[in-house]
This record gives C-alpha cells, structure tokens and sequence, in this order.
C-alpha cells in the first residue's frame, strides 16, 4: 500500500476533509500537509492548489491569518499558472476577505 503514493495521497486527503468535518483542525492540517507533500512528489500541481485551498480554509478556522494567506496564495498562484483564472479568482476573494480582516483588526 506504501507504494501507491495516489492511493495514499487520497487517503491522507480523505483523513483531512472527515477531521474539519469533525472539528479537529489542527489533525486535518496534518493530514492535508501530509497529502501536500506527496502530491508534490508526484507533480500533481493541480491537486496541490486544491489541497493548499483546504489547508487554508483550515487556517482560518483556527483564525492564523498568516498562514491562510499563504496557503490561499500558494494555490491562486498555481491555478494561475495553470490557466484557471475562475479558481484563481475564487482564491484572490479570500485574500481579499483575509485582508480586510486584518486591516479591521490594526
């Protein structure tokens, strides 16, 4: 099972979605981080955006600003690259939304 990283990678990310669903953030970005880095091996760069778009709605969930800017910029930056400018967007409103609260906030 070791040896199918796609597999694995599914399996990291299934983990990750079932711990934010059940409220244990901190286990699904653990999960995810675990997912991101097998997806990057694989270069799947796609699923990474995808993946960083959870890790960073878990981010905000645990209100590290910080670290949902970067998740959400690591993935509008790859679905950019990729030509996926409504995915980008998406991502760009959350940066925006991010921003506004920290402005908010002084």
């Amino acid at each position: 099972a070791a040896n199918n990283q796609p597999g694995l990678s599914t399996t990291f990310g299934n983990l990750g979605a079932c711990y934010y669903a059940l409220n244990q953030p901190h286990q699904a970005l653990e999960c995810y981080s675990r997912d991101l880095e097998i997806r990057e091996q694989l270069g799947n760069w796609l699923d990474m955006a995808a993946i960083l778009h959870n890790m960073g709605h878990v981010a905000l969930e645990l209100d590290d600003l910080s670290a949902a800017d970067d998740y959400f910029t690591r993935s509008r930056d790859l679905y950019l690259q990729f030509g996926q400018t409504d995915l980008a967007a998406e991502e760009q409103l959350l940066l925006d939304t991010i921003h506004d609260r920290r402005a908010r906030r002084g």
